[in-house]
């Protein structure tokens, strides 16, 4: 019931990659495509691109998420299977937004976050320095929490993920790459104050 709405033609490889599907038929009484489609293969075995199937999958759920029109070169990177180069194209949108939002293009990394998301505070908990970055009014200890839990997330996520993929060569996995780019556009949603207006067309 699940894949009612999916035809044939979404199985086929989105490069037009060809298999020898008489031989496939003579193998296991289908041609490929259909074997692609009995089984829900994810994307094509040859050139690793995903089928259009489970592109029309990945475009429900990122409707459901709003995400970021910002990331749209990344998701197409992740379509095509380019999973280490769309996670990088990620995190260089995020790093390049709280750059521009901070003023701060002479930093990145954790220093970044840290100046970004920086306030000072008296001994009564007003704000006596507002952060470049606010992602609420700080008026009371609950908000402050939240500010301090958003920057401690970024700084983690700039100190592990964005350091190892900026630095080393990874062969990510689909799914990791789908939970980062929806990680990163929570991320931009929340610096962007809660904006859910920019979406992917």
């Amino acid at each position: 019931k699940r894949r009612a709405t999916l035809a044939k033609k979404d199985y086929k490889c989105i490069n037009k990659c060809k298999f020898e599907d008489e031989e496939m038929k003579e193998k296991v009484g289908l041609d490929f495509t259909e074997l692609a489609m009995k089984a829900d293969f994810k994307f094509c075995p040859k050139c690793g691109s995903l089928y259009p199937a489970t592109i029309k999958k990945l475009e429900a759920y990122f409707d459901i998420i709003q995400i970021q029109g910002s990331l749209k070169k990344s998701i197409k990177l992740l379509y095509l299977a380019n999973c280490e180069s769309a996670i990088r194209e990620a995190i260089i949108k995020l790093e390049t937004r709280i750059q521009e939002l901070a003023k701060l293009y002479n930093l990145n990394g954790t220093k970044l976050i840290g100046e970004a998301f920086k306030y000072e505070i008296d001994k009564d908990n007003n704000i006596t320095v507002r952060p470049r970055i606010e992602i609420n009014s700080l008026s009371d200890i609950t908000e402050i929490n939240e500010h301090d839990g958003i920057k401690l997330m970024l700084m983690g996520f700039f100190k592990g993920i964005r350091n190892i993929y900026m630095h080393k060569s990874i062969n990510a996995e689909i799914y990791y790459t789908l939970n980062i780019i929806t990680q990163v556009s929570m991320f931009l949603t929340i610096i962007e104050g809660a904006n859910l207006v920019d979406r992917i067309e």
